[in-house]
């Protein structure tokens, strides 16, 4: 009975948002394993990385796939997935029937399959050691959560046989990740304010705090948005952020009591996401506007506007 009552507490996360709906290709996605083997081994063989996947298939074809990274929704990404290939989502693609995108995308993709299957599922923005190797930088990644009926697990489907194997990683697909492997950007923002952790640890190579203190803000953001249903790509910026420079510190009083505030509340705790959401609903500061800007890498300053 305490399963069933916690499983209830989180059927929001089993339902699809309106950025993981999968929209025509429902029954592709309810056909795949949500085994988290299978979908470490299938979903993240789905997506090249931008950045760490050039590599792997030919120049020009990489080159001609870029525009995917800018992809928002399950829908749009199925979409030209199944464009180049008709394989399965159950099936571990070749490299050359992949899109381009980033480990947001392979997060989105993952719960969307999970809710598919009504199991809970939620994408986390915030920080991990580049291939989870603690000797490499801090940067920013995302990666799923889903519920097994007791707890939040985290799944990250690019750590997959095919990267543990490239880059000799001490992984196991669909295992939970190291402690610490991965740092969600809301608790993270508490831990920085307490002094817990610098905020110039996420500044990138100089480790500058203001940089530092603007990025871990910057995905807190995402991170309260995903927890209330909003997936955003990685480079959407709205509120304050949206007119202060990268590299600032934020001193913005209203802007530190609503970070705050919700880094205070455990979303695995279903009265205090509860709490989230209301404080996320009620802040004009927190709350994904109508029009989202975002800074593509590829196809540079876009804006986007909610149906």
């Amino acid at each position: 009975m305490k399963d069933e009552a916690l499983s209830r507490d989180w059927a929001a996360f089993a339902r699809q948002t309106s950025i993981s709906d999968p929209g025509p290709y429902a029954s592709r996605a309810l056909a795949a394993s949500v085994v988290p083997f299978d979908l470490a081994e299938s979903i993240g063989r789905t997506v090249l990385n931008f950045v760490t996947d050039r590599t792997l298939v030919d120049r020009a074809q990489f080159a001609s796939r870029l525009w995917q990274i800018d992809l928002r929704t399950t829908e749009a990404i199925l979409g030209a997935l199944f464009a180049i290939s008709e394989t399965p989502l159950s099936d571990a693609r070749p490299p050359d029937e992949r899109i381009v995108g980033n480990c947001r995308d392979v997060a989105l993709l993952c719960a969307s399959v999970l809710r598919a299957h009504q199991v809970p599922a939620r994408v986390r923005y915030g920080f991990s050691h580049r291939f989870y190797r603690p000797g490499e930088p801090l940067q920013e990644h995302a990666a799923t959560e889903f519920f097994d009926g007791q707890q939040w697990r985290t799944l990250d489907c690019r750590a997959n046989s095919e990267v543990i194997g490239l880059y000799d990683l001490d992984l196991v697909p669909g295992q939970d990740l190291p402690d610490g492997g991965f740092l969600p950007a809301l608790p993270l923002w508490r831990e920085c304010r307490t002094g817990a952790r610098d905020f110039a640890t996420f500044g990138g190579p100089g480790g500058d705090r203001g940089q530092g203190m603007s990025a871990v803000a910057k995905y807190a953001y995402q991170d309260i948005a995903s927890l209330n249903g909003f997936e955003p790509l990685m480079w959407d910026v709205w509120g304050p952020a949206l007119f202060r420079h990268p590299q600032a510190v934020i001193d913005d009083d209203d802007e530190l009591d609503a970070l705050d505030q919700c880094a205070c509340l455990d979303p695995d705790d279903p009265e205090q996401w509860a709490r989230l959401k209301e404080l996320y609903h009620a802040s004009d500061v927190l709350r994904v506007p109508a029009v989202v800007t975002s800074f593509s890498p590829h196809a540079g300053v876009r804006r986007w506007r909610q149906a």
